[in-house]
């Protein structure tokens, strides 16, 4: 048969590898650019609220905002750590054998990087509102129920895309493996699924607020920081379970 008469192939079949060595750089190096770009932005936005002019109370205040945006960084670095040890492990052992599974896994990366948009948005538009309500003289009381209740919706679309994010981990790792790696496939896929979950029962955090409360049940971050705890203290099997999964087909 002439080359002219061929068959035009997938793009992905030319790229397919059964143990995915040639996606890890561009898995590794874009989970890397949204941790380091939300850290990027960290100081900057700790410096907007150090330059507002200083008293007593607004120290306090200044202390308490600083702390609360520490604790947000870490959270979204451990829930994107975990997002990345979940999905490098899938394709270790799986491998991307079909367009769907690419499509899937660029769902996923291109999420990934919409996370760290959506959180660097959180925390812009809470920092301006709380430099705005410390130079106004609200009290420490206000100023930190507004900086707990603000953001509702990009609060609840971070944890969409979260749970997104597992979900779409679910279906990548419903693919044919060898005989060997069938049991840990099938382990991170009901994780997985799990997980979505979770985040999905999340946004429930918001509902109070629906009914005429002023603020959700709890922070977002301290939410997600008791999630990943309870998840390193309940999940051992779970992670070693990752363990046998990263060092999969040869």
């Amino acid at each position: 048969m002439n080359a002219s008469n061929q068959p035009v192939r997938h793009p992905i079949q030319h790229l397919e590898s059964p143990n995915a060595e040639m996606w890890m750089g561009l898995i590794d190096g874009i989970y890397a650019i949204a941790m380091t770009l939300i850290a990027i932005e960290l100081p900057e936005l700790a410096s907007q609220l150090l330059e507002v002019p200083n008293t007593q109370v607004e120290l306090t205040t200044i202390n308490g905002l600083l702390i609360y945006e520490l604790i947000t960084y870490t959270a979204t670095f451990l829930i994107l750590y975990e997002l990345w040890s979940f999905h490098k492990s899938i394709l270790k052992i799986s491998g991307i054998r079909h367009a769907r599974q690419n499509l899937i896994n660029g769902l996923i990366l291109a999420l990934t990087c919409l996370g760290a948009g959506n959180i660097i948005l959180i925390l812009n538009t809470k920092t301006e509102l709380a430099t705005s309500q410390i130079k106004a003289d609200m009290s420490q009381a206000s100023i930190l129920k507004d900086w707990i209740a603000h953001g509702q919706a990009t609060s609840i679309c971070m944890l969409l895309i979260i749970a997104s994010m597992f979900g779409l981990m679910s279906l990548l790792a419903r693919t044919k493996a060898n005989p060997k790696d069938s049991s840990s496939l099938k382990a991170l896929e009901r994780t997985t699924r799990i997980k979505a979950c979770f985040f999905l029962l999340f946004t429930l955090n918001w509902l109070p607020m629906l009914f005429g409360a002023q603020t959700p049940l709890s922070p977002s971050a301290l939410l997600i920081i008791t999630y990943i705890t309870l998840s390193h203290i309940k999940g051992e099997k779970i992670w070693s379970r990752l363990s046998e999964a990263r060092k999969g087909s040869p």
